[in-house]
């Protein structure tokens, strides 16, 4: 029985020696796609009656945290901001530029000297790395001396991608 297992062992190590081998290295590759997906947690801004001549109103509550966006990337990203003029739906207006905005990865850091004044035009803020989650923004209005007293409002685009 020894004898036959040795000889099969000999057989298959000559078999082997006589079987042309192959080896080569096969290349892998992949590209993931960036992506970006937000989710606000606040989708307005009330500040209530303002005084004309008011400067710099912070918004209602802003360095609690209320004005924040949950943010989920695998890559840098960009926000830009934007707005229209503020109207009461008539003749009454006022322009965006009263309206300043930063964003910060704390409620506590936001400052009106660090904000943008906004305009029609889309500005691009300071890019974040994918792994800053939570986008915190802060709103400082002015009213403009002699304003016309009524009810006013704006639209503010805020403006996920990728860098």
């Amino acid at each position: 029985m020894r004898k036959e297992l040795l000889l099969s062992a000999v057989i298959l190590s000559l078999l082997s020696l006589a079987m042309p081998t192959f080896a080569d290295d096969v290349s892998v590759t992949a590209d993931v796609e960036k992506y970006v997906e937000v989710t606000p947690n606040f989708a307005s801004v009330s500040y209530g009656p303002l005084a004309t001549g008011s400067t710099d109103t912070a918004g209602p509550n802003q360095l609690d945290g209320v004005y924040n966006f949950t943010v989920d990337a695998n890559f840098g990203y960009i926000v830009s901001v934007s707005g229209t003029d503020f109207t009461d739906g008539g003749s009454n207006s006022f322009d965006i530029d009263n309206l300043k905005l930063d964003t910060k990865t704390t409620a506590v850091a936001l400052a009106v000297g660090d904000a943008v004044t906004l305009s029609g035009t889309p500005y691009a803020m300071p890019t974040y790395a994918y792994t800053d989650t939570t986008n915190f923004f802060g709103f400082w209005l002015s009213i403009p001396a002699s304003q016309y007293a009524t009810s006013y409002s704006s639209n503010v685009t805020l403006s996920y991608a990728n860098s």
